[in-house]
Order: structure tokens, then C-alpha cells, then sequence
């Protein structure tokens, strides 16, 4: 089955059922700086995880270095400016693991240097995440060595018109949008959405749908109607185009453990939710802000 793509709205999600599973988990540092938790999705997870936030550049090279001498690799990145200074959000997972790479503050061009080297070396991107400094796109990615379900398609720096056409017709080609960021290029005020998406051929993929342009107030709209019909969020992207937050979302009726959304969170709003819902056995799958 496949839902047609349509732009709209979207926003909050919740858990929907409860697992007893023994969850070995190092809750996230304190959250530094300013900024809007656009987005986190949640689930119960047995391995060992961590998850830092608010890192400079520098501080983010430290933590990866640590995180990965102790056999943790890296589930999740995903960049933002705080003061016009790239920052990051990274989430470290402690499982059996093919070889894999990750790269961040690459401009467009240097993606795709680092995009050809490694597909080159057997690699294929399975998170592209792309934001804003000073009006530049710049990039964070992950590449693995394991093999793919299926043939895969990736693009970035598509235009909303671009990324349309680019679902249409990979929808339409039996592919399944395994992952979606939005971001912006151009000073702050007068911004344009640009989209980076990783398109896969999952076999016996399971229903879904997925959405991009969406308000807050839509976002929320679409979540409870999917929900309702036992679909579960796979993927949110929250990003911010000429001061106004927008997401981009997939659920889809694939199986899984529980798992809980939120979106459009303070810092301390974020603190407080991550700290109710890792002491309740979960851990953080995903976390986008937009600053």
C-alpha cells in the first residue's frame, strides 16, 4: 500500500503502547545555549546509549573521539547555529556494527566529495542532515558499509518544487522515504526551504505516508490521524525558513518497540521530557532543534 504525498501540516506524538524491556542507558547531558527542540522521537531500546546536545564543533570532535573508544557509534547528527556558531546534537548507540563513517560542517561541495569517496569504498549514506550558518547550507552524514535492502536513490539541496517531483517520481518507482531533512539557505529573514532526502527499495515495504511543509498546528493534525490508524512516526525534521518552524515527517505500519514523539520544545521543556521519558526506560532515537 502507498499513501500519496500531499504537503500540509503536522506536530506532536505520543507513545502507543508499553514494552518491560531492560534499558541500559546514560541520560543526556544538560542542554547548553538557546534555541527550540523542534523535534525527538523516542523508543525502547536494550543497548547502551548516550546523547549530547548544544556541542561546538570542537566539543562534538571530543565527544565522538570518547564515544567511539568505548565501541559506541553514531546513530544520529544533526546540526544548528546558536549565535550564528554551528552546534550540535549527536546520539551514540553501543551495538554490533558494520564499518561506517560520519562527517560534519561540509559545504555542499564537500558532501559530495565525501558522498562519491565513500560510495566509492562500499558505503551508502543512511542520514544526510542539512542546516544554516550565515546563510550557507552545510552538512552532517553518516555513511555505512552494511548492505542495503534494496536499490537506494539520495539528493540534497532540492528545492520544495525539486523535492516534489523527486517523491513523485521515486514514490512512484516502489521506493520508500527512509529519510527527510529540511533546512534553509539564506540569511534568516528571507530564507527558502531546502530539502536532503535518502530514498530506499525496501521489499514488502509497509504502508506509509509521509509529509513536508508542514505548521506546527498541521504537523500535530497529521500525527493524530495517522496514529489513530496505527501507523508510527519513522521520521520528523523540524527546520526554520524565514523565522517561521516548519516539519517534515514519515509514519509508517511497520512494527517496533513503544515509542513517543515530541516537537516544538524550549530547552527546559526538552530537558524535562527527556528526563521523564529515559526514566521511564526509553531512549533518544532522534533529536533536531532548530535554533
Amino acid at each position: 500500500m502507498r499513501l500519496s504525498f500531499i504537503t500540509g501540516a503536522l506536530a506532536l506524538i505520543s507513545s502507543v503502547t508499553s514494552l518491560a524491556l531492560q534499558v541500559r542507558e546514560e541520560p543526556p547531558a544538560p542542554i547548553s545555549g538557546s534555541g527550540t527542540f523542534a523535534a525527538a522521537l523516542l523508543a525502547k531500546r536494550a543497548n547502551p546509549w548516550a546523547a549530547r546536545h548544544g556541542l561546538t564543533t570542537a566539543q562534538y570532535q571530543t565527544v565522538a573521539n570518547d564515544f567511539a573508544s568505548q565501541g559506541y557509534r553514531i546513530t544520529w547528527i544533526s546540526g544548528y547555529t546558536i549565535n550564528n556558531v554551528a552546534t550540535y546534537a549527536v546520539i551514540f548507540e553501543k551495538k554490533p556494527t558494520a564499518a561506517w563513517v560520519s562527517r560534519i560542517q561540509m559545504t555542499a561541495a564537500q558532501y559530495q566529495s565525501n558522498f562519491n569517496t565513500y560510495i566509492a569504498q562500499g558505503y551508502r549514506p543512511i542520514l544526510v542532515n542539512g542546516y544554516n550558518v550565515g546563510g550557507t547550507d552545510y552538512y552532517v552524514a553518516i555513511w555505512d558499509a552494511s548492505p542495503a535492502p534494496g536499490a537506494w536513490i539520495a539528493r540534497h539541496g532540492l528545492t520544495a518544487a525539486d523535492y516534489q517531483t523527486q517523491f513523485t517520481a521515486n514514490t512512484a518507482a516502489g521506493y520508500y522515504p527512509f529519510h527527510i531533512s529540511g533546512y534553509s539557505i539564506g540569511p534568516d529573514a528571507t530564507s527558502s526551504p531546502r530539502y536532503a532526502a535518502i530514498w530506499i527499495k525496501i521489499p514488502n515495504a509497509p504502508a506509509w505516508v509521509a509529509r513536508h511543509g508542514l505548521t506546527s498546528a498541521a504537523y500535530q493534525t497529521e500525527t493524530n490521524t495517522w496514529v489513530a490508524q496505527n501507523y508510527r512516526t519513522k521520521i520528523v525534521c523540524g527546520y526554520q525558513v524565514a523565522g517561521v518552524v516548519y516539519y517534515a515527517a514519515v509514519w509508517d505500519k511497520s512494527a517496533g518497540s513503544a515509542w513517543g514523539a515530541r516537537h516544538g520544545m524550549t530547552s527546559a521543556g526538552y530537558q524535562a521530557e527527556v528526563n521523564t521519558w529515559v526514566a521511564a526506560g526509553y531512549a533518544i532515537t532522534l533529536t533536531v532543534i532548530s535554533a
